[in-house]
């Protein structure tokens, strides 16, 4: 996988990689994924409620769901390109 530094700005829809440490893989024990970002925020009171859908792209793996609650999700970087 190729990736990009992601700048602040609208990041919806986009492929990304992220960091969380309630997120784990359960081969690795890590705390990084590759996921399609979606997101729900409002600001209420001068603060940001909602929350992040780290949605996969295989059917067999549930998405990550992240409200505002649980902490914030480190978006590292943009999907570039896939390499086979």
């Amino acid at each position: 996988c190729i990736f990009r530094p992601i700048a602040a700005g609208p990041r919806q829809g986009k492929t990304v990689l992220a960091q969380h440490s309630d997120i784990a893989d359960p081969d690795t024990g890590g705390s990084y994924t590759v996921k399609k970002y979606d997101s729900d925020f409002v600001v209420v009171d001068g603060e940001r409620r909602g929350s992040v859908t780290l949605r996969p792209l295989n059917p067999d793996f549930d998405p990550i769901v992240i409200r505002s609650a649980d902490g914030d999700v480190r978006i590292v970087a943009e999907l570039v390109r896939v390499l086979e």
